[in-house]
């Protein structure tokens, strides 16, 4: 009998952050969860994202508020219009109430 890869079945996630330590730290606490398997990707940019999150291939999109000179709402505005139906998590230290509310 085969075994099931770890990757069968695994949660695909996708982390929009320009900060490398983010990532890391992203990679790492994901690669501590025992119970789940997590493949995760990750896009530095605003339109390698775009193009990423249009394709519907992450279970998960974690998206960072600030992308340079635009913003997460931004991205996902732009994604929902071409087509984008994952789940989206906005990570963000903005402490901003309008923001949280956007």
């Amino acid at each position: 009998m085969l075994s099931k890869s770890p990757l069968e079945g695994a949660t695909r996630v996708l982390l929009v952050e320009d900060d490398e330590d983010d990532y890391v730290i992203a990679h790492d606490m994901l690669d501590e969860i025992d119970t789940q398997y997590y493949v995760l990707e990750w896009s530095r940019s605003f339109e390698d994202a775009y193009h990423r999150m249009i394709k519907n291939e992450h279970d998960v999109c974690l998206v960072d508020f600030r992308l340079g000179g635009r913003t997460g709402m931004d991205l996902l505005r732009s994604a929902i219009e071409a087509g984008c139906s994952s789940a989206v998590i906005f990570l963000t230290g903005q402490s901003d109430h309008d923001v949280d509310q956007e």
